[in-house]
């Protein structure tokens, strides 16, 4: 009786030994998964624009900025982005966090730096992997800048809104438009320091009203912007002098066709730009 006891006690301590090896695999398995790989092979296919990996990554279904779209769209998305700007260019920058947030899914935060048109810009963003059968896919991507923008943006709809003195704010997207202002020289505070340091005679096409200008939602890298001014480069690329080419506008009264593009941060003191050239008829 006592070796029977013993070969109980004995066969019941094993079953606790092998269950708690086998929950800690079960946990191994989830907390060994280098998510950071993943995070590193999205990152890559934006430079090597392989439409295979990011088909790979995505779920089915995504909330992409905001927008819950099928994983060829956000594919698309991809390739509109990379085909409007040639010289685009993304790199992870810094550390990358991981955090689960429930037993299937996985939070990554990371800063993406990017580059359109020579303009570097940070974005504090993040993808949401989760656990589809025995593979982990991409089920959110997005950005803080993005998520800021879309709460400013919630009423806004290619509609006229109306600011705090009633002042009637005309809702236009980036990208081709047809404007009418004067062409100005104006000195432009410097977006890099706080003392105050300018950059000196800057060509700024003058509205006579405000409007905003928002994202089409095919760049994930458009913001919102209100304003009545807009920088004149003209031909960034080739680093034509603006105030040289367009000398016969400045002060006068122009109605011109332009690419108006966003620019969040960086060299750029104005958020709305031409950096390309434009068409225009003196009024």
């Amino acid at each position: 009786m006592k070796h029977n006891g013993l070969k109980i006690c004995v066969l019941v301590l094993c079953f606790f030994v092998l269950s708690n090896c086998n929950n800690r695999s079960g946990k191994k398995s989830m907390d060994t998964t280098d998510f950071k790989v993943f995070v590193q092979d999205w990152n890559n296919a934006h430079s090597s624009k392989d439409v295979g990996v990011f088909s790979n990554l995505y779920d089915n279904s995504v909330l992409f900025y905001g927008t819950m779209k099928e994983k060829n769209i956000c594919i698309e998305s991809k390739l509109s982005l990379f085909k409007k700007n040639p010289d685009f260019y993304q790199q992870i920058f810094g550390d990358i966090h991981t955090e689960n947030t429930n037993e299937t899914e996985v939070k990554c935060s990371f800063i993406k730096r990017v580059t359109i048109n020579q303009l570097t810009t940070d974005y504090p963003s993040y993808l949401i992997f989760k656990k589809v059968g025995d593979s982990w896919k991409i089920i959110i991507e997005g950005d803080l800048v993005n998520d800021k923008n879309l709460s400013k943006s919630e009423t806004v709809n290619n509609q006229e809104i109306t600011n705090k003195d009633n002042e009637e704010i005309e809702t236009l997207y980036w990208g081709s438009n047809v404007l009418t202002g004067k062409v100005i020289i104006k000195n432009l505070v410097d977006p890099r320091f706080t003392d105050g340091r300018e950059f000196k005679n800057q060509v700024v096409l003058k509205l006579p009203h405000k409007v905003t200008f928002i994202s089409t939602g095919q760049n994930e890298y458009e913001g919102e912007e209100t304003t009545d001014e807009i920088q004149i480069y003209g031909d960034l690329t080739n680093y034509v002098d603006p105030k040289i080419k367009y000398k016969d506008l400045i002060n006068r009264e122009v109605t011109i066709t332009a690419n108006i593009v966003f620019a969040p941060s960086g060299n750029y003191p104005l958020l709305a730009n031409i950096i390309e050239d434009f068409t225009y008829e003196i009024k």
